[in-house]
Parts: C-alpha cells; sequence; structure tokens
C-alpha cells in the first residue's frame, strides 16, 4: 500500500473486494478485525486476529468426524478400528507404485495374456509380502512392507 508505484488499485471499493476475497468463507469475516486509513483512496490496512472467536469456532466446528457404516452388527469401537486401520490399506496401495518391488508399472509387455501374467505377478508378490508382514505382526514384529525386502534376505519358492 506504501509503495507509490504499485500497480494495486488503492479505490475503496477494489480493496474491500480483495479482502473479502481474501477472508471468505471458513469464519474469516467474524475471525479477523480488518481497520483502513483513507476514505477513498487507502493508504494502510491494519488487521488483528480475534483469537477468542477463533477459539470458538475451532471448538465449534472443526476437528469433529461422522463415521457412517452399514456394519449394524459391529460395536462402536469396532466401527472405529476399522476406520483408522484404512491406512494400512492405504499404504499397500502405495506399494504398488514402488518401482523396486510390487509396481505394476513400468511393464514391458504388449499382448494381454502377457499384461494380465505380469499383474498377477506383481499383485501376488504384493499379497504374499503383506501376509508375511501380518504373520510376523502376529509375532510382535512390526515391519512395513517396503522395509521387509530391504532388511531381510527373503527367498520365496512356488511349489506347483
Amino acid at each position: 500500500m506504501k509503495n507509490p508505484k504499485s500497480r494495486i488499485s488503492k479505490k475503496c471499493s477494489d480493496i474491500n473486494a480483495r479482502i473479502q476475497k481474501i477472508i471468505k468463507g471458513y469464519f474469516g469475516e467474524s475471525i479477523f478485525e480488518i481497520s483502513k486509513t483513507g476514505v477513498r483512496i487507502i493508504k494502510d490496512i491494519n488487521f488483528s486476529v480475534n483469537n477468542d472467536i477463533m477459539q470458538e469456532v475451532c471448538r465449534k466446528n472443526f476437528g469433529k468426524r461422522v463415521l457412517i457404516s452399514d456394519q449394524a452388527s459391529w460395536t462402536t469401537a469396532e466401527i472405529i478400528e476399522a476406520y483408522w486401520d484404512q491406512n494400512n490399506i492405504e499404504n499397500i496401495f502405495k506399494d504398488t507404485k514402488n518401482k523396486h518391488h510390487f509396481s505394476v508399472q513400468p511393464q514391458f509387455h504388449w499382448t494381454d495374456s502377457n499384461v494380465r501374467v505380469h499383474t498377477f505377478c506383481c499383485l501376488m508378490g504384493l499379497l504374499l509380502t503383506s501376509l508375511l508382514r501380518k504373520e510376523l505382526a502376529d509375532e510382535g514384529i512390526k515391519i512395513e512392507n517396503k522395509n521387509l525386502w530391504i532388511h531381510h534376505q527373503i527367498s520365496v519358492k512356488f511349489i506347483f
């Protein structure tokens, strides 16, 4: 505002529109207290945060989750545990993008059957590693899939 060469319009209506664009939504208009110096041409803008209103808005509106489930036979604790365990599934999907171990891509196959076999082998490796990780977790050893191959030399034999 104080730079005379600034190309930002200093008209009151333009400044008010920019301020409203910045603070609109999420209770910004009630949290920020804005004062302007100047009537037709704005020379300076000051703002402060009303901490009491901000804390009340945060307490009332933020940090809440609603979990909806069709598992009528589950207890509330089981539904909450399943919700927090979704992170494990997300990590497994993240493992499918690990180019060093389980990634389906890049694939150097062009025929449909070879693409299917490649995808099957990648997902089978991911499944077997996840099962191994679960077995280790049941024994008290917590380790992620991606670290399983790094820290341990594991050989898997397929017997048909």
